[in-house]
């Protein structure tokens, strides 16, 4: 199957998540600016042997914060 595209929603706001291949999980985290789909060749290339979740950083792709983006709203989400 083809990734999996994830959007939560909790209270500090909207994380999203693109999910991939099967194995020991590694996370991609895209440079800033930017969204989980600039992290898409790396990971198809690392889907094949590992389960690649590349997540959108608050501001980016679907992810939003809850309010103005704080250190502490970040990092609650």
């Amino acid at each position: 199957p083809g990734p999996a595209r994830r959007v939560v929603h909790g209270p500090a706001g909207t994380v999203g998540d693109t999910t991939t291949g099967g194995g020991a999980p590694v996370l991609l985290l895209p440079e800033i600016p930017g969204a989980a789909a600039g992290c898409d060749a790396l990971a198809r290339a690392l889907g094949a042997s590992r389960q690649v979740v590349a997540a959108d950083p608050p501001g980016f792709g679907v992810s939003r914060t809850a309010g103005p983006p704080t250190p502490q709203g970040v990092a609650d989400l």
